[in-house]
């Protein structure tokens, strides 16, 4: 039989899942504290702020999703973007199915903390950027394509997320990968 879920554990899962919805400004301790079932006075034993928790978990979280997909990544030639984007969008896609309010707390949070702002690869839109800026030959045409692009991958999420698009996201990959080719012209 398994273990229980320690009362840190239970915070953290708790915090992840209001930090997503309704957001790390609307959500008090109180509320996180509930939500795990815990008293206040717990989370306080692990946390010195709300804050200090939001920083701690956001950076945990992104560093796993980023470790994952430069995993995924890492064996493939950079020369060969279309092969590096398929697999890019494809990791991404998946880890929000199977990682849904990981993958919204990240994405709804990356200009939260200040601290994202100092920090390399703390933001999905600055992977992006870099990514995208490593096959342009201009600056103003790699923030531009980046921005494009992350509209391209994100918007699908956000409206699967709210409800607005009846499909998994493992269902809008190939969708998805080819527009982003387009837009990269891969």
């Amino acid at each position: 039989m398994g273990r229980q879920p320690e009362k840190k554990q239970l915070i953290e899962i708790a915090a992840i899942k209001l930090f997503g919805r309704p957001g790390f400004a609307s959500t008090s301790i109180r509320d996180i504290a509930k939500e795990a079932g815990v008293t206040d006075g717990a989370l306080y034993r692990h946390f010195k702020s709300k804050n200090e928790m939001g920083w701690d978990l956001y950076v945990r979280e992104v560093q796993v999703f980023s470790e994952g997909l430069f995993e995924i990544i890492k064996d493939i030639d950079p020369a060969n973007r279309h092969d590096v984007l398929r697999a890019g969008i494809e990791y991404a896609y998946t880890y929000a199915e199977i990682y849904p309010d990981q993958f919204r707390f990240i994405l709804l949070n990356q200009n939260t903390f200040p601290e994202s702002q100092n920090k390399d690869n703390s933001n999905l839109i600055d992977m992006v950027t870099k990514a995208v800026g490593r096959g342009t030959a201009n600056f103003e045409e790699h923030e531009c394509l980046s921005a494009i692009l992350w509209g391209a991958l994100v918007q699908p999420l956000i409206m699967i997320d709210y409800g607005l698009l009846d499909k998994k996201p493992s269902e809008c990959i190939g969708l998805v990968v080819e527009q982003c080719s387009k837009i990269l012209s891969v």
